[in-house]
């Protein structure tokens, strides 16, 4: 028998919704649905799929067998992301990024009067550069 969720809502008389019912039977009433912990593959496997499809929890829940898209969102950002967040930052160097820009260019300049994008650590690594601050705020820099 093939009822809507308002008629099985009202038969059940638990005074709840037809879309309570629906999700009470999809999130944990389904014997498809599985209640043991998420397994180290299972955290993985969220951690890849979210990079790839985003807060998308839907698609990453239907590369995981009998987890639903809200088990994986819960999983997510109460236990992954805090984990995922320290890891990126940990792991990779963190890398600031100068704009040295100059309004004035000579057309007929050597390639090393060009301004260019530097790294924190170039910069650091050759105090004897000049930099001058531009109206508008921004860093110019010319390379001696």
């Amino acid at each position: 028998m093939d009822l809507p969720w308002p008629d099985i809502a009202k038969l059940t008389e638990l005074d709840r919704s037809g879309k309570s019912c629906r999700e009470r039977w999809k999130y944990h009433l389904d014997p498809d649905v599985k209640i043991e912990n998420f397994s180290q593959e299972e955290d993985d496997s969220i951690v890849c799929f979210q990079s790839l499809y985003g807060n998308s929890w839907s698609s990453i829940a239907a590369h995981l067998a009998g987890r639903t898209d809200n088990d994986v969102k819960n999983r997510w950002h109460n236990h992954l992301k805090k984990k995922q967040l320290g890891r990126s930052t940990r792991d990779q160097p963190h890398t600031t990024q100068l704009f040295h820009l100059n309004h004035n260019i000579d057309p007929n300049a050597s390639s090393s009067s060009i301004p260019t994008l530097v790294s924190a650590s170039q910069e650091i690594a050759n105090p004897w550069s000049t930099s001058l601050p531009s109206d508008d705020g921004l860093l110019f820099r010319v390379m001696m």
